[in-house]
């Protein structure tokens, strides 16, 4: 049977199923009803490895139905929902280090699928909805069995996939009615995605090895244009003050401005830079605006515990090259202005009178807060697809753990 196919009878098989349930949704299941069901259920998590899961994970069903058949019930039921759970909408990623934002994910309509399915003896079909969500998800699973047929285990290309199997089934579940950038280190890309349609894509330049960009979700709160760059008190030690003490012009050349404690202006020149106490460094290094700025003329503000955002950057040289590793932890982007459009495209005249083709010398800040939600989510993968949907794998540059 081809996949068109395949596709057509399973989607009359949800139909059938939905009527039943709209009939008559039930509150709690009776599993020891329907022993079919059960022995499938069981075949199907000695299986888990097949769908990126781990069997373990789904240890406990009772080997004989006598018994209290409520608490037998109750033992079965917790099995099949947790299984069928991480098999529909995955876990939380295990490569986002800080969970900014609390998705809400709809794990009752799975419960309610898994009851319907395990009524009318089709639990192995349920398997395959959920296995065929999406087209990522499609072939990370036939990715992963090519992989089983035909290499020995345990494999860091079978650990790959896996996980990537469990990141996308959680991503395709808070998709829906979310816009989303999502952005994978290791691919140094960056995709905008709205209910799960991708509408943009763009190349990145991100953290080295020695100062790797963090993981997390966010939701952006503001748009800025000419922003001033504050530089972190890390770089101002180890990489400026070598080359301040070495000739005081380094300020005027790279538009610094130096700042006291209490933020006001210090002129560079009054200061012995051999003296610089460097654990209790006492200034702070702004950068004035304009498109000569580190940071460019756009900057996406979140929250985050990285105190890093995605800009715009002088160099665009550096998006020619395969290998984008070469920033302190921000995130710089190919295609800033195009990102600031969409973003503000609910507040059109925020953005009117901004003349993005020329460059100013210390233009003024615009801060333009957000009127929509529009979420980060930076995660680590080593596979990514490309325009056309190949799976391409990435080195794993920052050398974290696989699982």
């Amino acid at each position: 049977m081809n996949l068109i196919k395949k596709a057509f009878v399973l989607s009359i098989l949800i139909l059938q199923v939905s009527a039943i349930g709209a009939q008559t949704t039930p509150i709690a299941f009776s599993w020891t009803k329907f022993p079919h069901s059960i022995h499938v259920l069981d075949s199907l998590i000695s299986k888990s490895g097949a769908y990126g899961l781990n069997k373990n994970e789904y240890s406990g069903l009772p080997k004989s139905m006598i018994g209290d058949s409520v608490k037998l019930n109750s033992l079965i039921d917790k099995i099949a929902i947790h299984f069928f759970s991480d098999l529909a909408i995955g876990t939380k990623p295990s490569s986002i280090f800080y969970h900014g934002v609390q998705f809400k994910i709809d794990k009752q309509a799975v419960i309610t699928q898994v009851y319907q399915f395990a009524r009318v003896g089709k639990l192995a079909d349920l398997v395959n909805v959920y296995n065929n969500q999406s087209k990522e998800i499609t072939i990370l699973i036939n990715e992963l069995k090519k992989l089983q047929d035909s290499t020995p285990r345990p494999n860091k290309a079978i650990q790959i996939i896996s996980k990537a199997i469990n990141d996308y089934k959680w991503l395709l579940a808070i998709e829906k009615g979310n816009k989303i950038i999502l952005v994978n280190l290791p691919s140094t890309k960056l995709s905008v995605l709205e209910n799960g349609n991708q509408v943009m894509q763009m190349k990145l330049i991100v953290g080295k090895p020695a100062t790797p960009s963090g993981t997390f979700t966010a939701v952006v709160n503001q748009v800025v244009i000419n922003p001033y760059w504050n530089v972190p008190k890390s770089i101002m030690v180890r990489e400026m003050l070598p080359s301040i003490q070495n000739d005081i012009a380094y300020f005027e050349r790279n538009h610094l401005e130096l700042r006291n404690v209490d933020y006001k202006k210090v002129d560079p020149s009054t200061i012995n830079w051999y003296d610089i106490d460097t654990v209790n460094f006492p200034f702070f290094i702004r950068q004035s605006t304009g498109c000569d700025n580190s940071l460019g003329i756009i900057k996406l503000d979140f929250d985050n515990p990285y105190g890093i955002y995605l800009h715009d950057t002088p160099q665009k040289e550096l998006f020619a090259l395969n290998n984008r590793f070469f920033s302190h932890g921000c995130m710089r982007m190919e295609k800033p202005i195009e990102m600031a459009k969409y973003l503000l495209k609910n507040n059109p005249r925020a953005l009117d009178s901004i003349d993005f083709e020329n460059c100013y010398k210390n233009p003024q800040p615009i801060n333009i807060q957000m009127t929509e939600k529009v979420n980060v989510i930076v995660w680590y993968h080593l596979v990514d697809f490309d325009e056309k949907l190949k799976l391409q794998y990435y080195p794993n540059i920052y050398h974290k753990p696989l699982n």
